[in-house]
């Protein structure tokens, strides 16, 4: 198969998973820890077009399965690592939302008053968002460090 054949495969399969996501109202932002495809074999080695589907529907890992047609069965078993991960990553967008609202730039320091983080991954909320100062509020409050 070429090239082009295996991208419209990766397509074709990204299309499939983001049916599945809407069909169980699981936003892109969550991620999940694997999906089944049957009949795509020929994409097997090929690590970049497996990242794309990886990165694009936002999942770990890509099990291969014989079959006469092409399926892809999302795994949407969301563990309590996954939800946080997800969570995490909804802070992060939300932090990013208030600082532009803020008329922060996107590389000045800030402090966060949030209601709650995982904080398991409270380091990862800090380094994307550049936070100086995390505390627990009422609500999300982004305050520019001066």
């Amino acid at each position: 198969d070429g090239l082009l054949d295996q991208m419209k495969l990766v397509r074709e399969i990204c299309s499939l998973g983001h049916a599945q996501r809407k069909e169980k109202d699981i936003p892109v932002r969550q991620p999940l820890s694997n999906v089944t495809i049957t009949k795509a074999d020929q994409l097997k080695n090929q690590e970049e077009l497996l990242q794309l589907i990886k990165e694009e529907l936002n999942i770990e890992d890509i099990i291969f399965q014989s079959g006469d047609i092409l399926t892809v069965t999302l795994n949407i078993n969301i563990t309590p690592e996954l939800k946080a991960r997800g969570d995490a990553r909804k802070i992060i967008r939300d932090i990013q939302e208030a600082r532009k609202q803020a008329n922060c730039n996107r590389d000045e320091f800030i402090d966060v008053t949030l209601p709650d983080w995982p904080t398991e991954h409270e380091q990862q909320i800090k380094d994307k968002t550049l936070i100086r100062n995390l505390q627990k509020g009422e609500s999300l409050l982004v305050v520019k460090i001066s």
